[in-house]
């Protein structure tokens, strides 16, 4: 329970939640279980990628200020200029992480909309191996020459 008192690995924790919906699939659970366990995570998922937003915002800001003391102050352009570097490449690893959570936001919605077609299949009757699509191949849906 301790193991994430100083954060959690968020790709490994995308990794770990993609399997685990791969595993209650091939063992037949409701897909509508499914897709509401999948909605709930999706919906933490989108609250990290807001927070990030806003935090990569202020450090542009940030950035922009450095930027500016470094080439309208006419002494201390050194420090000014070390700031700007260090602050440039904070932002430079917060706009990849940020790459990295929308990324992964587009692609559960993606899977999202496969356990919905799931759901939907299984309610009119055929089995959940009918409906659209292959999570397991690359979680976007199939194309009509693959089925």
């Amino acid at each position: 329970m301790n193991k994430d008192r100083y954060g959690i690995n968020v790709k490994q924790f995308c990794r770990e939640h993609e399997k685990e919906i791969e595993r209650r699939i091939v063992a037949g659970e409701d897909p509508a279980a499914i897709l509401e366990w999948h909605l709930l995570i999706l919906s933490w998922l989108q609250h990290e990628r807001l927070i990030h937003l806003l935090v990569v915002i202020m450090s542009v800001m940030v950035e922009i200020f450095a930027l500016f003391l470094t080439f309208f102050l006419p002494e201390g352009n050194a420090y000014a200029c070390l700031f700007m570097l260090a602050f440039l490449i904070l932002v430079i690893c917060y706009f990849a992480h940020y790459f990295f959570l929308e990324n992964m936001t587009q692609h559960w919605y993606r899977i999202a909309c496969e356990l919905k077609g799931r759901c939907e299949a299984a309610s009119a009757g055929r089995t959940a191996e009918a409906a659209d699509g292959d999570i397991a191949a690359s979680g976007a849906p199939k194309e009509e020459s693959e089925v």
